[in-house]
């Protein structure tokens, strides 16, 4: 998975997460997601294919301004 985390001497900002394909499906029990951020100020994820079968693609905590996460497909 991919984890981007920011703090108050490390912000991260204005993150974009866009386009990323997996063509195997994930079959393996998980209650953990894909992308995890956290304390990301301004989050765009969008256009993402990945095909999981019992977790989410996205966990995010403390993020602040804009948050946009749409046309993302998880169906295996």
């Amino acid at each position: 998975g991919l984890a981007i985390r920011g703090d108050k001497a490390n912000p991260k900002r204005n993150i974009v997460i866009t386009n990323n394909w997996t063509a195997d499906n994930d079959t393996q029990s998980s209650s953990r997601a894909v992308i995890h951020v956290a304390g990301v100020q301004n989050l765009t994820v969008t256009g993402n294919r990945q095909p999981i079968t019992s977790a989410k693609l996205l966990s995010d905590s403390g993020t602040t301004g804009t948050r946009v996460v749409n046309n993302n497909n998880v169906a295996p």
